[in-house]
């Protein structure tokens, strides 16, 4: 757990989870991608290095010990009581995902709030985390104003907030708006094979063609 990639692909996981299952009902397929960047800082590096692996190797092995606990409420409870630097973060993403399985959607829906307060990528990641919380799905307005701010930073995470942003106007019934979003994420350049064929399935879906014919993706592919 202190291996800032390991945690990564566990919350990018955990995000590609929660959309699926938020959307599979209606749409038969879901994908979403997380791309975070941990920046450290550079005054008194050695020192804080030290410190800094310290507090991880005590704050991963009591969140370790947490995620042994089988009973989701009980998880959650564990994992709360870690506080410390990253490993707070780390920790909060899991017990969103304890208290989900613990069918505590409200709870959930709370905590990933408290970190939408945050600044940065932590606070983005937390906002795609919450427009498709299964049991507390915001309605498409309030998903539309969630995303915005994340889509007009133009950061990390702008394409799959795009992506939000159509999936709510075709909620909404603004089905043209919406493929007219989803086409300009097949040409967007740091687009992934995964994003565009989820975009090329959803124009379909919604009765939709594409000029320059199907977008092509192996289906059995990871990628974000």
């Amino acid at each position: 757990m202190s291996n800032p990639d390991s945690f990564i692909d566990e919350v990018s996981e955990e995000v590609r989870r929660d959309q699926f299952y938020g959307y599979l009902r209606r749409y038969g397929w879901i994908g979403a991608t997380v791309i975070i960047a941990i920046v450290g800082g550079a005054a008194y590096v050695e020192w804080s290095k030290a410190s800094a692996e310290a507090d991880a190797q005590v704050s991963g092995g009591v969140i370790d010990s947490a995620l042994q606990i089988e009973e989701p409420a009980a998880r959650a409870d564990a994992l709360a009581e870690v506080t410390v630097g990253d490993a707070d973060v780390v920790a909060r993403f899991a017990q969103v995902t304890s208290l989900q399985q613990a069918d505590d959607a409200e709870g959930a829906a709370a905590l990933l709030e408290e970190l939408m307060a945050g600044d940065g990528l932590y606070a983005d990641l937390a906002t795609l985390r919450r427009v498709g919380l299964p049991g507390a799905v915001p309605s498409p307005e309030e998903r539309i104003a969630l995303v915005e701010p994340i889509i007009a930073a133009g950061g990390s995470f702008s394409l799959l907030a795009t992506e939000q942003r159509a999936l709510a106007l075709i909620e909404m019934g603004e089905v043209e708006e919406a493929q007219d979003i989803l086409a300009g994420l097949l040409d967007a350049p740091l687009a992934t094979g995964a994003l565009r064929n989820r975009a090329a399935q959803m124009i379909f879906a919604t009765g939709g063609t594409l000029d320059a014919g199907p977008v092509l993706v192996d289906p059995n592919a990871e990628e974000n």
